[in-house]
């Protein structure tokens, strides 16, 4: 609450600063003043407090604005400001992900076209290492009073090599599912093929045509092991 200081006479000058000192809005000597000066002196002290709560509070909110984008440009994701195609502020994180170095892209723009509301992937070179993926969002905004437009870049490389060696563990996975359904079907028929073989082994045992059934069975028996590895590699075992 704001606070007057009042006197019952006139103390001089250093109780009226000893009060302002100790945070008094006014300092009033009674037999010098009248009932309208306490009166007006306790509503400039209201309005005077007033605004100083107003100003403090305009104040703690432009401090917490600026603690928010000091936040947000120096976040993970990179932030390009464009006021006609031309950088005018780009936070650390965008030069990083695009590797120019500090200051590198003020003045000039973005290495690749910024894309309208859609979200789109971009791949930029990295020295030394596969190109890097950046994820590209933009929006409208103003600078300074200007049209301009926010882009925001993420990297997403690691979630599309993660994505991309999903799909290939899932095409192999497809691929073990056909393979161990093929042989199984195959192998089917080389047991009943086999078990045929085996009967006209014994009935042609003493005649010319004894080894050639042999050499049938035998390229079965090749075709049952081979079976039995796509089985296994169907299956996933060793």
């Amino acid at each position: 609450a704001p606070i007057i200081s009042v006197s019952c006479d006139d103390a001089g000058e250093d109780d009226a600063l000893a009060a302002l000192k100790a945070g008094a809005q006014d300092h009033i000597c009674v037999a010098a003043g009248t009932q309208q000066l306490l009166v007006r002196a306790l509503r400039y002290a209201i309005e005077r407090h007033a605004l100083v709560g107003l100003a403090q509070e305009r104040l703690d909110r432009l401090e917490e604005s600026e603690a928010s984008f000091r936040a947000v440009a120096h976040g993970a994701d990179g932030l390009v400001v464009l006021v006609e195609g031309e950088v005018a502020f780009c936070n650390p994180a965008a030069e990083n992900l695009l590797e120019t170095g500090p200051g590198g892209l003020a003045g000039g723009g973005l290495p690749f076209p910024v894309p309208g509301d859609e979200v789109v992937e971009r791949s930029v070179p990295r020295r030394g290492s596969p190109p890097r993926v950046l994820e590209v969002r933009s929006a409208t905004t103003d600078w300074h009073g200007l049209p301009a437009v926010l882009v925001t870049l993420r990297d997403v490389t690691q979630r599309r090599q993660l994505a991309e060696r999903m799909r290939k563990t899932q095409a192999l996975s497809l691929v073990g599912r056909l393979a161990g359904g093929v042989a199984h079907d195959f192998n089917n028929v080389l047991t009943s093929m086999l078990g045929n073989l085996d009967l006209l082994a014994e009935d042609l045992a003493e005649t010319p045509a004894a080894p050639t059934v042999a050499a049938v069975i035998e390229g079965a028996e090749r075709a049952a092991r081979l079976t039995q590895r796509l089985l296994a590699f169907g299956q996933r075992q060793v």
